[in-house]
C-alpha cells in the first residue's frame, strides 16, 4: 500500500484535499461527485511455501454504486 501511495506526487495530494476541505468548509458538498475509496490488503496464509512472498492486493471501490472499480496484485511468485 506504500509504495502505492507512494506514486501519488505530495503537490497533486495536497491540492485535492485543499479542494475537498473548502467544499466541505463552504457548504458545496453537492460539487463532490464522488469518493473512491482505496483499501489494501496483504495475504500471508495463502502462501505455502516460506520462500513465496506475500501477496499484496489494492483495491479501489465507490460506496455510492457499491461496485468495485479495479484491483491490482502483486508479489506473485514469478
Amino acid at each position: 500500500m506504500e509504495r502505492v501511495i507512494a506514486l501519488i506526487k505530495p503537490n497533486v495530494m495536497a491540492e485535492l484535499q485543499r479542494k475537498w476541505l473548502h467544499l466541505q468548509a463552504t457548504g458545496e458538498t453537492d460539487k463532490i461527485k464522488k469518493l473512491i475509496n482505496i483499501d489494501g490488503k496483504k495475504n500471508i496464509r495463502g502462501n505455502r511455501n516460506k520462500h513465496q512472498s506475500p501477496v499484496y492486493i489494492v483495491s479501489a471501490y465507490s460506496d455510492a454504486d457499491g461496485l468495485c472499480l479495479g484491483q491490482a496484485i502483486n508479489g506473485r511468485e514469478k
